[in-house]
């Protein structure tokens, strides 16, 4: 099945509900929500020409890695004040370390989301009847 993000409204917050088979399509999936925040309004990104950024990041389990690899995109385009396509991200899960090994392109579109930070509130990352979904919550 494809990947696919629902976005819906948590108090005052913004609720990413992520689907998909595998853990880099999960991740690649989050970043793609992450930009579509960013873009507001726009149906599609503009052509990737900008700066690539490599990203590795390491946490105790795939969820809270999540929460930082949402984080860390969220903030790359914050500095940058333009959006960041993910061109490849790698994940691994292993117990008690999960790793995320990512290249990202930064965009010539300028930054609008309303996404301040992921948190770890109702943070849930788990793989149910075969396929991989998670819920993260984001600060507006």
């Amino acid at each position: 099945m494809r990947p696919i993000f629902r976005t819906e409204g948590h108090g005052a917050d913004c609720r990413v509900r992520l689907y998909a088979d595998t853990l880099d399509d999960l991740f690649l999936t989050a970043a793609n929500a992450v930009l579509r925040s960013g873009l507001r309004g726009k149906h599609r990104p503009p052509a990737a020409q900008g700066e690539i950024t490599p990203v590795q990041l390491e946490a105790p389990d795939v969820a809270s890695l999540l929460a930082d690899w949402m984080n860390e995109l969220i903030a790359l385009s914050e500095i940058a004040g333009m959006v960041h396509a993910c061109i490849e991200v790698h994940v691994a899960d292993r117990p008690g370390v999960s790793q995320c090994s990512a290249t990202l392109r930064a965009l010539p579109a300028p930054w609008l989301s309303p996404w301040k930070a992921a948190t770890f509130h109702d943070l849930w990352c788990a793989k149910r009847r075969g396929r991989w979904q998670a819920h993260v919550v984001c600060d507006l």
